[in-house]
């Protein structure tokens, strides 16, 4: 079969399928598909645009805050009415970002830092004219705070201006998390330190107390005065308003805590102690899991009950200020949520994230791969429109502990190693998972999974970096990845990104490169992107990593216009234009995408997005869309040609509402059919408290395929083509905080496409960080007998960890 191939992953067939396409235009021919449609938008009368404000010259360098020692630590109450923090000066002069970029805060902040030998402690005082109007929606820990009045800061603790770590807080108590790679190329918000907060509201507004262990911080040396980067941020949720100290300009881009360059500075650190920096959490779990096998051989029993008892130990040791150590005995997940149900009406397999802590715990240091469409983890097309997950992801983790059907298999232990080793930042990561037959019969061999990689700093904020990888199972067939890349920034809003990378696999025979370039220049106004990526024929990147398709060439490009005007609430308009041209490795044209977009950003946080696309599509292979799951009925698109258009819409209500609504739907011709969809999810949350969450997708495609098996060339025997069919996907999910640290929550899925009812259950209570309970039922339906629905499975484990500091 000529063109390129669809890339799958099966965990022990090595058999591998095709599938077609990719390519590459001249820069003219992208520039004539998508430039010239939005010169066109750019022309037409708007109405009255806001003359930005602006920020004006300034010098981060001119924001510095000291840290003042004291001997007695103050009492962590959420007021800070102890003398002691009269001894701080504060951080003042707090200027918006949005709505009014450059304007001063419109309500004062003032911010206080203490320390003492052990412990970093910093007081937030946030002043409101309208305490009773504080917008709080999250009480758990690691909640959506984005969505609240909130306090947030950065602590670069290195001073290299790239990586930091993150912490937020809201009037509740909720607190999050996270640490920072390359300004924001990289957030990993799973990322978790122990430290204490305290709040209180009053008439003048609320105030937030925090405690952070040196401890849980890194920095070079404990010996002398420490100068680190820091920077705050406060969001004014009744205004929709982001408040910086550093002022930070919005062509930083939305996130813009995270581009250190422009933080401020901390000084007045000495003598810190760092301690012994060894923590060891121990696990106990226990509980009983029964399963029913709906066709079992005769003499087998259909239920099966089995008693599960296992114990585990995570290590973490700091060996010296730059570098951490983890390491893991008997991994266990069962607190782990279970994955979202979607419906796949594309020929590509899905992208599921990670949820496990081990593997997001210095994820940003391992990388994603590039962002955007062209580079190696950015946007996914073809088959069905723009989006869906990356095209390609050199490092995935979830290959490893899970096959390719998403069932468990073991994992023995492993080590992680990640820090600073002067100007380089290092990571290693080996993990062995254990043999195990799975449900299907196939066979997973005992295996060693192995990571390094090296990013080097270069000039004001580049870097350059590699990447090596290998899975080695008990066998032949190991499988081995190189990368090389470079992220050069040439200013603050222009950028060049590149990447190179090998496979290396006794089964390859053809090509196993893969190579991809994007510039990208991004401000508030304007946004254009255009990059290229080629992946070879033979990139076998699957077994650790995620790719969609190989034998591929694509150039794509973006060019965005995002003015402000004054009317209707409307806080920023977007006009897009988004193009892609794709060939196989002879440069045969296998799909072209076109879309324009537009996005209303309204001043209530509500917004609207609607989209109209075109698609051309040629299929080497025919393609299976969809199987009843109640009988052989099939819908079969044969191989050929195909072209399309659609329109999308996306919108959301005022997320400062108790009662919220987001949703959307797309409709037009699909490949030689119709499609209509649509999906609606409700959230209800009355207080922190209580969260209810309802959500419902539903997909319509008729007059699609054929109904000729003359027509397609490998169709099982007894199969009937059918032409039109429905699916549907609904989920609920709610959740009871009764403190920051104790929470209850169930999520429920039904998916007609699998006839499975999924639910998962978790009771949560952190006694204190690291020392945490967790009880976990998960129930699983099979309701092909649609009014009664069979429990295939059900388990029911008691998890308990205890986290020691030395």
């Amino acid at each position: 079969m000529s063109g390129s191939r669809e890339a799958r992953y099966s965990c022990c067939n090595r058999d591998r399928p095709g599938a077609s396409w990719a390519s590459i235009p001249t820069v003219w021919h992208m520039l004539r598909v998508t430039g010239l449609p939005v010169l066109i938008l750019v022309t037409l009368p708007l109405g009255t645009v806001n003359a930005q404000q602006g920020i004006g010259e300034y010098n981060p360098a001119d924001y510095v805050v000291g840290a003042r020692f004291v001997e007695r630590a103050p009492v962590l109450n959420g007021r800070l009415d102890e003398p002691v923090w009269l001894q701080a000066r504060p951080a003042t002069g707090f200027t918006q970002r949005e709505p009014s970029e450059g304007a001063p805060a419109t309500e004062r902040t003032e911010v206080r830092i203490l320390y003492t030998r052990q412990t970093l402690y910093i007081g937030a005082r946030m002043f409101d004219s309208e305490p009773e109007r504080l917008v709080v929606t999250q009480l758990r820990r690691d909640g959506r705070l984005h969505q609240d009045d909130h306090f947030a800061f950065v602590l670069d603790t290195f001073l290299d201006r790239r990586n930091a770590f993150i912490f937020n807080v809201n009037p509740a108590g909720a607190r999050s998390d996270g640490f920072i790679t390359d300004e924001g190329r990289n957030v990993n918000t799973d990322f978790n330190v122990v430290w204490e907060v305290a709040t209180s509201v009053d008439d003048e507004g609320w105030t937030a107390e925090i405690a952070i262990p040196l401890s849980q911080l890194r920095f070079v040396s404990a010996d002398g005065e420490q100068v680190w980067g820091i920077n705050f941020r406060r969001t004014i949720r009744k205004n929709n308003e982001e408040v910086y100290w550093v002022p930070t300009p919005r062509n930083l881009g939305w996130f813009g805590l995270q581009r250190l360059s422009n933080a401020g500075t901390l000084e007045g650190l000495s003598g810190l102690d760092q301690g012994t920096n060894l923590q060891v959490k121990p696990y106990v779990l226990g509980g009983a899991a029964r399963d029913r096998d709906l066709s079992p051989d005769p003499g087998e029993p259909a239920i099966t009950t089995n008693s599960v008892t296992d114990t585990g130990l995570d290590i973490k040791y700091v060996p010296s200020p730059n570098l951490t150590l983890d390491l893991t005995v008997n991994t266990d997940f069962a607190q782990v949520e279970a994955d979202q149900e979607r419906v796949n009406l594309s020929r590509f397999s899905l992208f599921f994230p990670e949820k496990r802590d081990f593997f997001l715990e210095g994820a940003g240091i391992f990388g994603k791969g590039g962002r955007g469409r062209g580079g190696f983890g950015g946007m996914g097309g073809g088959g069905g429109g723009f989006g869906g997950g990356p095209d390609l992801q050199l490092f995935y983790s979830r290959r490893i502990g899970l096959s390719s059907t998403g069932e468990e298999v073991p994992i023995v232990g492993g080590g992680k190693l990640t820090g600073r080793m002067g100007p380089w930042t290092v990571g290693a990561l080996n993990v062995f998972t254990s043999e195990k037959t799975l449900s299907d019969s196939t066979f997973e061999s005992t295996t060693a999974w192995s990571v390094v990689t090296l990013r080097r700093n270069v000039f004001e904020r580049s870097s350059v970096g590699m990447l090596v990888m290998s899975k080695d199972p008990r066998s032949e067939d190991y499988n081995r990845s190189l990368r090389f890349d470079a992220n050069l920034a040439l200013n603050e809003v222009t950028k060049i990104t590149g990447e190179i990378a090998r496979i290396f696999d006794p089964r390859i025979t053809g090509d196993a490169l893969a190579y991809s370039g994007r510039f990208d220049y991004d401000t508030d106004l304007y946004d254009f992107n255009i990059s290229h990526r080629k992946v070879g024929d033979d990139f076998l990147a699957n077994e650790m990593g995620y790719v969609r398709r190989i034998g591929v060439k694509e150039t794509s490009g973006e060019l965005e216009w995002s003015p402000r005007p004054e009317v209707f609430g409307i806080r920023q308009i977007g006009l897009t234009a988004e193009g892609s041209y794709l060939t196989d490795m002879g440069n045969r044209l296998l799909t072209r995408e076109i879309s324009f977009r537009t996005r209303f950003s309204m001043e209530n946080t509500s917004n609207i997005n609607i989209t109209l696309s075109r698609e051309w599509d040629l299929l080497d292979y025919d393609f299976s869309i969809y199987h009843d799951p109640d009988s052989d009925d099939v819908v079969v698109i044969p191989a050929g040609p195909y072209e399309w258009t659609g329109v999308n819409f996306h919108g959301s209500t005022d997320g400062r509402k108790p009662l919220r609504f987001r949703g959307g739907g797309s409709a037009g011709t699909y490949y030689n059919g119709h499609r209509v969809s649509g999906n609606i999810n409700v959230t209800f949350q009355p207080d922190p408290h209580l969260s209810l969450d309802i959500g419902l997708n539903r997909n319509r495609l008729w007059n699609i395929g054929t109904t000729d098996p003359a027509e397609v060339d490998d169709l099982k025997s007894g199969s009937v083509l059918i032409r039109s069919f429905t699916t549907s996907t609904v989920s609920f999910r709610g959740q009871y905080a009764f403190t920051p640290n104790l929470f209850v929550k169930g999520y429920i899925q039904y998916n007609d496409s699998r006839n499975a009812i999924v639910s998962n259950y978790l009771l949560h209570w952190i006694i204190r960080d690291g020392t945490e309970i967790y009880l976990v039922y998960n129930e699983n339906y099979d309701t092909g007998l649609k009014f009664d629905p069979i429990a295939t499975d059900r388990t029911l484990m008691l998890k308990a960890t205890y986290l020691l500091l030395w």
